[in-house]
């Protein structure tokens, strides 16, 4: 388990649940590393870690849940925005942060492909109020990386520039590249 994990966990917490959840988000970390998200299942991730399916249940509340809780595992930390310069330097700095994020770490850039690709059509059909699994975990996923972002596009500065009267492209000084 990472060290990340383990400070975020009260000292009260009891060992043994600490160290379920460590096998299931190690294991689900080992099959998704080796064959990808699809190898991420509920049996697979029992049978590799060997813990009981309703331990697993009462970590995460679905499968959803748990490769969410997998993706946070093995991607590397969100990018924070920054804190200092003008809009358009915080934003241009956001986005070569996230470039070479998705350089260092093509695993990142592909999954959040795959999630924005993949087909929910699959499980509507059980699906409950328009949520399926997968809805669901484009939904979290989503919610969790898009905060640097909304960060710098919900601060004052940003309010400002919107209801100001510009007419100029914020890209017109660099002769239409941002």
């Amino acid at each position: 388990m990472t060290a990340e994990l383990t400070a975020e966990i009260d000292d009260d917490v009891d060992p043994r649940w600490l160290r379920s959840r460590t096998r299931l988000l190690d294991a689900a970390a080992d099959l998704l590393r080796a064959g990808g998200i699809d190898a991420v299942t509920i049996d697979a991730v029992t049978k590799e870690s060997k813990v009981a399916r309703t331990t697993l249940y009462r970590h995460f509340g679905c499968s959803s849940d748990l490769l969410a809780a997998t993706l946070e595992l093995v991607f590397p930390p969100i990018t924070q925005p920054p804190s200092t310069g003008s809009l358009r330097d915080r934003l241009v700095e956001l986005v070569c942060r996230q470039t070479t994020l998705y350089e260092e770490a093509p695993l990142y850039l592909t999954t959040l492909a795959w999630l924005a690709m993949r087909s929910n059509t699959d499980d509507a059909e059980g699906a409950q109020d328009g949520q399926t699994p997968n809805s669901t975990l484009q939904a979290r996923v989503v919610a969790h990386y898009i905060q640097p972002l909304a960060a710098i596009l919900q601060s004052p500065e940003a309010h400002d520039n919107s209801t100001s009267s510009t007419s100029s492209s914020p890209c017109a000084n660099s002769r239409g590249r941002c």
